[in-house]
């Protein structure tokens, strides 16, 4: 299943001064002037300097996601198509000199980008990095200059770490975030978000600015023009920013953090002028620690045992059956005494807050549903509860779905009934189903620990 990439900022606005107008029209151009920085060697760059985007350098990810294993989308709902073609990435010149064009087209019916990595062709773990940008405009972009951790493919996100140097979002055109990902010591995912203001009336996407990330075994800094964003100290938890990133440039379109897009949009670009990277001189890091994958991956498998008490008694086509929790305001499980089929039922206890996450019945091997009209299962819930989304996936497919839409009927021991048609779930693929029930992002009228109890689950004409 793919994590959603939520981002909730805490939020410090800070001011770039007003005197910062003068480096501002030194930045309205690029440079190729490379200037030495004390205490540290350039270790690895990239001018942009060439006729075409350097494939020593660079990767392409293309298509909708699902190439990848995610859900269309990215698994962030985002609606770009990713290519890498020319008009969507290229060497252009501005004023005699060469920048990293990226653009996101509208195309008749659809959106194209590009998304450019360094994963297997550069890597780094500490140092100072510095891209030199100008952010496109147009609202319901998402552009960011970000990292994620080289050993994603062994542990997936959020456990392989991600950095964001810089996001953007044009219809906030006075601020940027940067943000750092992880699993917590305690297997919580955790984010630490903060953005930066523009006191002036320029906005980011005006001029060219310089993005900066310091990094080191005890904190990552990263900075706009030598203005301080966001600075994490790294604790003994935090054990993905102590491996090796790969970089990451792209530009998404609408979806979780993009938002709304404007009707009338045609385009919008990013241009890089360059990215530098640094090393410390006479630094020598510490040995990276071992990754151990239970430890750090957000949630908990249970006993499938536990599980089998939300599913109807006889209904087989499921098999085998584990429950996961994820996210900040994931539930605990628990065996329910009250209950309509069996002896006992399976309890969602959500704790209070209001944060995101859920629990979800996930099954060993894909299973084909599309015999199937409709998914039943009953519900007993406290009159606190007021909605909650179900969700069902396939490896490269989801769509959830408001419980509120739906009426259920009621049956005894204070269940109620729910009968949601599979057509509701647009776009799944149901020949391939991983999780054929979730629930996620309560909502309740009270400050209670809410605790839904699901029975008599299966899937009919």
């Amino acid at each position: 299943m793919k994590k959603t990439h939520f981002i909730t900022p805490v939020i410090a606005t800070l001011f770039l001064a007003t005197s910062c107008a003068s480096d501002n029209e030194q930045n309205e151009t690029p440079s190729d002037k490379t200037d030495p920085i004390e205490g540290y060697s350039l270790i690895w760059q990239d001018e942009f300097n060439e006729n075409e985007i350097d494939a020593a350098n660079w990767n392409f990810e293309t298509g909708d996601g699902t190439d990848y294993g995610l859900p269309i989308g990215w698994g962030n709902n985002e609606e770009q198509r990713y290519t890498d073609a020319p008009k969507n990435a290229r060497i252009q010149k501005i004023d005699s000199l060469s920048v990293l064009a990226i653009s996101a087209l509208k195309e008749g019916a659809e959106y194209t980008a590009s998304k450019l990595t360094t994963q297997n062709k550069f890597e780094m773990r500490y140092g100072l990095l510095e891209v030199k940008a100008k952010m496109p405009q147009g609202k319901g972009l998402w552009p960011a200059i970000w990292m994620l951790g080289s050993n994603r493919p062994e542990i997936g996100w959020p456990g392989c770490g991600e950095i964001d140097i810089v996001e953007y979002l044009p219809s906030k055109p006075k601020e940027v975030f940067a943000t750092l990902h992880f699993v917590n010591a305690e297997k919580n995912y955790k984010l630490l978000s903060k953005q930066i203001g523009l006191e002036d009336e320029s906005v980011i996407s005006d001029v060219f600015h310089t993005y900066t990330m310091d990094w080191t075994p005890n904190s990552v800094r990263i900075s706009i023009d030598d203005q301080l964003i966001n600075e994490v100290f790294l604790s003994d938890g935090m054990k993905e920013f102590q491996r090796d990133f790969y970089l990451i440039l792209n530009i998404a379109v609408g979806g979780n953090l993009g938002g709304e897009i404007d009707p009338n949009f045609t385009e919008g670009v990013l241009l890089i002028d360059y990215i530098r990277v640094y090393a410390k001189d006479n630094f020598v890091a510490p040995e990276a620690p071992l990754l151990d994958i239970d430890e750090e991956t957000v949630g908990e498998l249970i006993d499938s045992s536990l599980a089998s008490n939300a599913i109807k008694t006889g209904f087989t086509d499921l098999g085998v059956v584990e429950l996961v929790n994820y996210g900040p305001d994931m539930p605990d499980f628990s065996a329910a005494e009250t209950a309509l089929d069996g002896d006992y039922s399976l309890s969602f206890d959500f704790p209070v807050s209001d944060e995101w996450g859920g629990g979800y019945l996930e099954t060993e091997e894909k299973v084909d549903l599309s015999n199937y009209a409709f998914l039943k299962f009953s519900l007993k819930a406290p009159d606190t509860f007021t909605n909650g989304n179900i969700k069902l996936e396939s490896p490269a497919t989801n769509f959830e779905v408001a419980l509120e839409n739906y009426t259920g009927t009621p049956r005894s021991n204070g269940f109620v009934e729910y009968t949601l048609p599979l057509a509701d779930f647009e776009g799944l693929n149901l020949s391939e189903i991983k999780i054929p029930f979730s629930i996620w992002n309560i909502t309740t009228s009270g400050s209670e620990e809410v605790s839904l109890l699901v029975d008599d689950l299966y899937f009919t004409n």
